[in-house]
Parts: C-alpha cells; sequence; structure tokens
C-alpha cells in the first residue's frame, strides 16, 4: 500500500461504543480509500476499536486490486495486546474477499493490520452464530385485504440464483409471505465489482462467517437496477431478527446513507413490490411494506433509501413510466474454454501459446461489427503481458467472427502468449471503439474484471529441443463442452460448438456431445423467478464463472 500519514483518531474510536444490535448483526465500521489512508499507520496498523459487547467473532469484508493480508489482535484492557493472528478467509476471489478472527474470551478491543491496496473494508461484530431467531412468536398479524387494484409498475425480471453462481443453501424452511422489509447492504455503492461476484462474497460470509444457511435475504438488487433471487419468497429470511417469518426481504446493494437510489432502481423496487403484492397478496402499503429499521434496532436500509421508500410504494401502485431503457451496449456471458480464476490456471512453457475463446449474448440494442466491436485486456488501454502476435494490438485481441445483432451470440477468439516467466490474472472487457466501453455507465456490463484468465509461465526446460510448431493462425480447441454452474453446485456441460482451425489442412473435429447426467440448472434453495433470462454475467448470467471448467486448450509453441 502507498505510503500514507501517520495515523488519526479511528473513526470508532472517537464515538461511544455501539450498542448490541437488538438485530442481526451490521457493521460497525466501514472505510473508503481515502479514509484508510487517513487512518492507518505506515506499517498498515488501525487504532483501536473498541467492542461493544462481548462478542464471538469480528467478521471483515475488504475489496482489493492486488494481493492483500488482514490479521487482527486483541486485548483485555486496551493497552496490552496479544500477538497478531491472520483472519479465516472464507471467500477469496479476484478483488473480493470476506473472513474472520474469532474473539479471545475476556477481549474488550482489537487492532486490524492491513497491507495491500485495499479499495474497501467494512468491519462486524458477530455476536451469536446461525440464523437470526424465527419462531412463531415473531409473527405480525396484518388485516387480510383483496386484490381490490392491480399494481401498475412493471415487474422487473428476477434472476436465478444460477445467474450469479449462488451455493446450494444448507437448510430451507418454507414460509407464506404477507410482508416486506428493505435493507441495504452497506458495501461500495459504485462498485468496482461485478454483481455477481458482490452477491457471492454476501453469501460466502452470511454462511461461513455467520453460520447462517444461506444468503440472508429473498432477493438482492444490484446498482444496474437488476434483481437477483436469494433464498425465494417461501423460504425463511434469516435478514430481520424476530420478524423473518412471511416476510420477504429485498437488499439494495451499496450504502444508501447518503447516496440516492437511481430512478431505475426505485422504479425496478417499485416494480418488485408490485409483483409481492400481486403474487402473495401483500398490501400494497407501508404496513405491510417497511424498512429494515422498522421492525429493529438498525440505521438500515441508510436514510436516503428509507426516505423514499413512500415513493416506492406509490410507484409500485401507480406505476413508473415502464422499465429502464436497454443500454445500446450490453452484453451477457455465455461460455469460455479457459478455465475460471476460481478453478484453476493455464499453465504455459515459456514461448508457448494458447488459444480458445469467449462467447457472449448481444443483449444491447446496437449490432457488435467485425470492425469496430473489441474483446480487450483490463486494465483499459494497456499492454497485457500475455498478448499474443495475433492480437490486434497489445491493449486489444481481437473482434467478434461475425457481425452480431441483438439476442444472438458472439464469439471472440483469444490466444493468450507465455512471453515471460510468472503468474498473471488477465480481466476482459468489451467496447466499442470511439464510443463506449460496456461498463461505462448507463451502459449494461460485464464488468472490466469479469472475464478473467489465470496464467501460469514456467521456464522451458533446457532439454526441450523439440522442433518448432510453424504458427498459422489461431487454433480454436476441441468442443469438449464447457460448464454451467447451477443452484445445488452441479455442474451441467454446454455445448460451445466447434471452431475449425484455421491452420492450413486442418479439419473440423466431430463434436463430442454432452454429457447425460441428469443435472439442471433448476434452482433447490426455493427461489421465485418471474422471468426466466437466459445467458449473463455482470449482466446477468446464467453460466457464472464460478461453474466453468477447462475444457480442450490448443497449446502450440512459437515460431523461432
Amino acid at each position: 500500500m502507498t505510503r500514507v500519514v501517520p495515523c488519526l483518531l479511528l473513526l470508532v474510536a472517537c464515538q461511544p461504543a455501539a450498542p448490541v444490535s437488538l438485530d442481526h448483526d451490521e457493521p460497525f465500521a466501514v472505510f473508503t480509500p481515502v479514509e484508510l489512508a487517513e487512518r492507518l499507520s505506515g506499517d498498515g496498523r488501525t487504532e483501536t476499536f473498541t467492542l461493544s459487547g462481548p462478542a464471538l467473532r469480528v467478521g471483515v469484508l475488504w475489496d482489493a486490486t492486488g494481493p492483500t493480508s488482514v490479521e487482527a489482535r486483541f486485548s483485555d484492557d486496551g493497552r496490552t495486546f496479544g500477538r497478531w493472528e491472520p483472519l479465516t478467509v472464507v471467500f477469496d476471489e479476484p478483488e473480493a474477499h470476506a473472513g474472520h478472527v474469532d474473539v479471545p474470551a475476556g477481549a474488550t478491543s482489537l487492532q486490524l493490520r492491513v497491507r495491500g491496496e485495499i479499495s474497501f473494508l467494512s468491519l462486524e461484530e458477530i455476536h451469536e452464530l446461525g440464523e437470526p431467531n424465527s419462531t412463531a412468536l415473531d409473527l405480525e398479524p396484518l388485516p387480510a385485504i383483496g386484490r381490490t387494484r392491480q399494481a401498475l409498475a412493471p415487474f422487473p425480471t428476477i434472476l436465478s440464483r444460477a445467474a450469479w453462481g449462488a451455493r446450494a443453501p444448507t437448510c430451507s424452511s418454507p414460509t407464506t409471505p404477507y410482508r416486506a422489509a428493505i435493507h441495504h447492504s452497506v458495501s461500495p455503492t459504485n462498485d468496482s465489482l461485478s454483481a455477481e461476484q458482490r452477491l457471492r462474497q454476501i453469501q460466502s460470509f452470511h454462511m461461513d462467517s455467520r453460520g447462517y444457511c444461506d444468503v440472508g435475504y429473498n432477493y438482492l438488487m444490484t446498482r444496474d437496477a437488476r434483481v437477483w433471487t436469494g433464498r425465494g419468497a417461501t423460504v425463511l429470511g434469516g435478514h430481520a431478527a424476530n420478524a423473518n417469518t412471511g416476510n420477504v426481504g429485498i437488499c439494495v446493494v451499496g450504502t444508501y446513507t447518503t447516496d440516492q437510489p437511481t430512478p431505475q432502481q426505485m422504479c425496478a423496487g417499485a416494480g418488485f413490490l408490485a409483483w409481492v403484492h400481486s403474487t402473495y397478496n401483500v398490501p400494497l402499503n407501508r404496513t405491510a411494506m417497511r424498512g429494515h429499521r422498522e421492525y429493529g434496532q438498525t440505521a438500515c436500509p441508510g436514510d436516503a433509501l428509507f426516505a423514499r421508500l413512500n415513493e416506492m410504494v406509490m410507484l409500485a401502485a401507480n406505476g413508473c413510466g415502464g422499465p429502464p431503457p436497454t443500454p445500446a451496449w450490453r452484453a451477457e456471458f455465455v461460455s469460455q474454454t479457459f478455465p475460471a480464476v476460481q478453478a484453476g490456471a493455464v499453465t504455459l512453457m515459456q514461448g508457448d501459446v494458447v488459444d480458445g475463446f469467449f462467447e457472449l449474448r448481444n443483449t444491447g440494442t446496437q449490432t457488435w461489427t467485425t470492425a469496430t466491436t473489441r474483446l480487450a485486456p483490463t486494465p483499459r488501454d494497456r499492454a497485457s503481458p500475455v498478448a499474443a502476435s495475433n492480437w490486434l494490438s497489445p491493449s486489444r485481441v481481437s473482434g467478434p467472427l461475425a457481425n452480431t445483432p441483438p439476442g444472438q451470440v458472439g464469439r471472440f477468439p483469444t490466444r493468450l502468449s507465455g512471453n515471460t516467466v510468472g503468474s498473471f490474472t488477465q480481466t476482459f472487457g468489451l467496447l466499442h471503439e470511439g464510443v463506449a466501453w460496456f461498463s461505462d455507465p448507463n451502459q449494461g456490463g460485464p464488468a472490466d474484471t469479469f472475464l478473467a484468465v489465470r496464467v501460469n509461465v514456467v521456464p522451458r526446460p533446457a532439454t526441450d529441443a523439440g522442433a518448432p510448431v510453424p504458427d498459422a493462425g489461431v487454433v480454436v480447441p476441441v468442443d469438449a463442452g464447457t460448464m454451467n454452474p447451477v443452484d445445488a453446485g452441479l455442474m451441467e456441460p454446454i455445448d460451445a460448438g466447434v471452431i475449425p482451425s484455421t491452420d492450413a489442412g486442418s479439419q473440423p473435429e466431430p463434436d463430442g456431445g454432452a454429457d447425460d447426467h441428469g443435472a439442471n440448472d433448476e434452482d433447490t434453495g426455493g427461489e421465485e423467478i418471474v422471468d426466466d433470462v437466459i445467458g449473463g454475467c455482470s449482466a446477468a448470467p446464467v453460466g457464472s464463472l464460478a461453474g466453468l471448467a477447462l475444457v480442450g486448450l490448443s497449446r502450440r509453441r512459437r515460431r523461432s
């Protein structure tokens, strides 16, 4: 991390100790990069945090742009500290991490030591492990109403659990919806992570650090106004202690203390409330549809969002001018031949290359062209360490094989080259030259960091004196199927098809077919899907990177 100024008084240290929440635990300290730079000492050590009461764990979520480490140490008196202990990491994907440290008996305060380029850090005391209390005592009967009017707000498309790569739940208790709760996640509002990655981070933290059986919310809505299935409406939630029964919880991902929801989020949120009302006969009023703070002691869903809930309910009843407009440049992930970074790496000897492709569906309004639509390495406009000689430039990989109208799938051939010994995580994004990157504001993604491949380049053995293979063009691997995750953790092959090699004299190889093992894309966690959506990534993939497996990759040695 860049050398920072001497530590100032930490955010929590200058405030009275927060009372133990009567609701589920929530962050007691949240830091932006600027706040971290101001409040960390030169060695990355924080000032002392005072615990609000006996805690079992302290949970930490953090985002980073490179390798990081977070450690904690505790004190009984706030002056003498024990040794530094590494966190138990429960989620570790590029740029997104989560974990916790157990609190020793008698500890009253702690310090953290943070190393690396941290862009977001959140701390939370965890006083109980397991699901928030949900018994018959939390029932709060509301007067039944008939459907005297149909809500006018358009229902949003609700994306499945498979679309964000959700893990299978470890429990599922049924409930009958009769009320709703609106939350916020206290994560970055203008997020550098993809929506799918942020949701996976939240789920892992809930399951592995808090001890929940699944992500706590029934649904989640990201900054781009997409609505995602969490537990589903008819599964007992874990979002409002003593008020979960019959309570459909939707979390607006971000921090809405001062940040305002966008017009698109207001419309999508109104459409979601209209759907809950129309589907489950939940009264469309502020008695039945509340902010989280109205069910327990918490500041959730933030002052800015809470102040807009009356407006959201009114929009649900009266309409909000239709769904948000479709962006001009948007893509949904379909498949790739390279392994996802969570699943493994491509290993090359120095000087060798490997060929594959990415496939994405055009979900915007404009046609992708072979002349101006590009797959490019990110960070933007920087030369890639794995650039191959057949790339359009060191910062542009390729265009689609053919012009790709809206609704069609475009394939982007991609060659990776082992130029320098080392380990490289290369991310990619899409752009339309001279117009926009797909992840720009008002576009639809995917995010610049969504497509990612890890490449390990190893030295060539001194005894490797084989004859070089002439480099006659891009070789696409034989279709061995790509892998698509489903909610219960099963894997389903997707026939990505075969592209003939452009090597002279080569012939297309036959399609190997798909394994018939009975797996399917149906969610087993009780989700409610209004409209099934195919494909997606940062723009709603069903085939998440977390489940992709390595298919046959064609490795070739460069011409000497």
